[in-house]
C-alpha cells in the first residue's frame, strides 16, 4: 500500500517531522553529550532509526550493523550513566564541586568513568556515522568502552548518597 501524501499545512508539518528519516547518516549531527544522558538518549534513538532507513535501502551493512550496535550499548548503559550524572550534580550541589566531564577519561573519579564512557560511545557512534572513522578502527574501542556499565563503581555511588544523607541531617 502506497502512503498518502497530505496537502496543505498538514502536509507541511508531517514532512518536517519525518523528513529527517531521509538524511543519510553522514548528516547525523554531534551527539548533545553537554545536555546530558536524557538528550544523548533522544539522540541515540535518532541513530538507530536512520541505520534502520539504511539498512532497508541495504547500504553501507557493516556500517549499521555498527551503529545499531553502539546504540544498544547506550541504550544498556543509560541508567548507569543516568546515576553517574546525578552523582556529578549532587557533588556541585552539596559540596562546590566544580568537576566536569571533558574529552579526556576521568581515570581520577571512578563515579564519572560510566558516564564518560556512555558519551565517548554516543562520540565514537557520530565518527562512524559520518565516516570519519571506519568501523574497523572503532569496534576494540567500542567493545571496551560498552563493558564499562559492568563496573560503576557502586559502592562510591553509595558512599557519595550517605555524605549527602550526613550532611543534610547532621
Amino acid at each position: 500500500m502506497k502512503p498518502v501524501k497530505l496537502r496543505g499545512a498538514r502536509g507541511q508539518r508531517q514532512r518536517a517531522v519525518y523528513s529527517h528519516l531521509e538524511e543519510s547518516l553522514s548528516s547525523v549531527p554531534e551527539p548533545p553529550v553537554k545536555k546530558g544522558v536524557n538528550a544523548t538518549e533522544v539522540w541515540a534513538a535518532a541513530l538507530n532509526l536512520r541505520a534502520a532507513m539504511q539498512a532497508e535501502r541495504e547500504q553501507e551493512p557493516e556500517l549499521v550493523k555498527a551503529l545499531v550496535s553502539i546504540c544498544r550499548h547506550l541504550g544498556q548503559l543509560k541508567c548507569k550513566a543516568a546515576r553517574s550524572e546525578l552523582a556529578l550534580e549532587n557533588r556541585k550541589a552539596h559540596f562546590g564541586d566544580r568537576r566536569t566531564l571533558g574529552e579526556k577519561p576521568p581515570l581520577d573519579d571512578p563515579i564519572l568513568i560510566v558516564l564518560w564512557a556512555y558519551f565517548e560511545l554516543a562520540r565514537e557512534a557520530h565518527l562512524l556515522a559520518t565516516g570519519k572513522k571506519q568501523v574497523k578502527e572503532s569496534s576494540l574501542k567500542v567493545r571496551i568502552l560498552a563493558q564499562q556499565g559492568f563496573l560503576p563503581c557502586n559502592h562510591l555511588l553509595d558512599e557519595l548518597s550517605d555524605e549527602i544523607d550526613r550532611k543534610e541531617y547532621d
